[in-house]
C-alpha cells in the first residue's frame, strides 16, 4: 500500500546573517587574544646581536639615545640625577640599559657607573635579535 505525501520539493536560501555574525566574532576573538610587543617611549634602534634563547627580563630600564640624551622609566634625566633616582627605587635587582647603537660608548658606561655607585646588584643591555639568521 502506497501513502500519498503532499511533499514538495523547494529550494533553499542561504541566509548571510549567522554566517556575518561568526566572521564578526572570529574577528573580535583574534583581535582580543592576539598580543603586541610594542615598546612605548623613546625611540631607539638597539644594536642587533645573535644570542641563542630568547629570554626577556624585566626590570628598571634607563634609555640613552644617540643625542646623548638620558631616560629613567620614560622620563628625561640628567646623568648627575640619575643615582639618586636609582637610590630611591625600592626594587633594585636589575636594571636594562637601552642604549641605541650609535649613542657614545662613553655615556653608557657612565650610565653603568652610576647604577653600580647606586647599589644596582645587576645589569643588562637591551639588543634585538637579528632576523634571519639561525639561531644554535
Amino acid at each position: 500500500m502506497r501513502f500519498k505525501t503532499n511533499l514538495k520539493v523547494e529550494k533553499g536560501r542561504l541566509d548571510m546573517t549567522p554566517l556575518i555574525d561568526v566572521v564578526f566574532q572570529l574577528i573580535i576573538f583574534f583581535m582580543l587574544s592576539s598580543s603586541f610587543v610594542l615598546q612605548p617611549g623613546i625611540k631607539v634602534e638597539l644594536p642587533s646581536v645573535k644570542l641563542p634563547g630568547s629570554e626577556k627580563p624585566s626590570g628598571l630600564s634607563v634609555v640613552v639615545r644617540r643625542d646623548g640624551k638620558i631616560f629613567f622609566e620614560d622620563r628625561e634625566i640628567k646623568l648627575k640625577d640619575l643615582s639618586q633616582r636609582l637610590r630611591e627605587v625600592p626594587s633594585k635587582d636589575l636594571l636594562i640599559i637601552k642604549a641605541d647603537e650609535k649613542a657614545e660608548h662613553g655615556t653608557v658606561v657612565q650610565v653603568m657607573s652610576e647604577a653600580k655607585e647606586s647599589g644596582i646588584s645587576r645589569i643588562a643591555i637591551a639588543t634585538k635579535p637579528k632576523w634571519g639568521e639561525r639561531q644554535p
